[in-house]
């Protein structure tokens, strides 16, 4: 049984298909990124795309809220908040800023992936489809949707001027967006409401990153390394 908290979220990355993808790098820059809270289509395992809107549940709400309440604890603090026009995005950015109280932009076309077609349907029938690379009638592939989250994540990246990181409100697949378009090889899940911090390190090579991920503790943020950071790159033991 797919824990419905990660869905979307779970891939198998053909190597050989995915090694022949090519998309240019994302701009070198430092950037926060969050998966919105759980939503109802994520307790009933139904694909919830950039087609079908789903609200927050009641444990997504207190997600989001709870990380509210101590992210100014942050040591390296956003200066700008970016979300998804989906609602279960803008809500989440609503929730987590109402202590920062920073400036809000939403992105036009920073949607989830769009399932056309099989949007609502059950994830048993939607998943197999991605992996494989599909394109649904009305809707996008795997590499489709790549290009669009670089697209619009890079020009937020580029016009973004202020030396403190953007933080970014989007969904799971963005995650596997990044992934995927820098052929980066992952079986894995992304929680809702985890916050994840890129920070550049061109060492990496085509996943220009290390990437660290904030979970929250009572009335505290422990930083741990992301799962989808390998643990044999250096930083995954200096961390502090």
């Amino acid at each position: 049984m797919l824990d419905p908290a990660i869905l979307p979220c779970i891939l198998l990355l053909n190597s050989t298909q995915d090694l022949n993808r090519t998309m240019s790098m994302l701009p070198a820059k430092a950037f926060y990124l969050i998966r919105h809270g759980e939503t109802h289509a994520n307790i009933n395992q139904i694909s919830a795309g950039g087609g079908l809107e789903s609200d927050l549940s009641e444990f997504g709400i207190n997600q989001a809220k709870a990380l509210a309440a101590v992210i100014t604890t942050l040591d390296i603090k956003p200066s700008h908040i970016y979300h998804s026009p989906m609602r279960r995005a803008t809500d989440t950015a609503t929730y987590i800023n109402e202590h920062l109280g920073l400036p809000m932009t939403k992105l036009d076309d920073f949607e989830e992936h769009r399932f056309g077609e099989w949007e609502g349907l059950h994830w048993d029938e939607v998943l197999p489809n991605v992996r494989a690379n599909v394109r649904p009638a009305g809707g996008e592939n795997r590499d489709d949707f790549a290009k669009r989250i670089k697209r619009v994540l890079g020009t937020a990246l580029e016009s973004h001027k202020d030396e403190a990181p953007p933080m970014f409100v989007a969904h799971g697949g963005t995650f596997w967006g990044i992934m995927d378009g820098h052929k980066w090889a992952y079986e894995g899940n992304i929680k809702n409401c985890h916050l994840h911090y890129f920070d550049p390190e061109p060492a990496h090579g085509h996943f220009p990153w290390k990437v660290c991920q904030f979970d929250v503790n009572s009335d505290a943020l422990e930083r741990q390394n992301a799962s989808f950071c390998p643990r044999t790159w250096p930083h995954q033991t200096q961390h502090k």
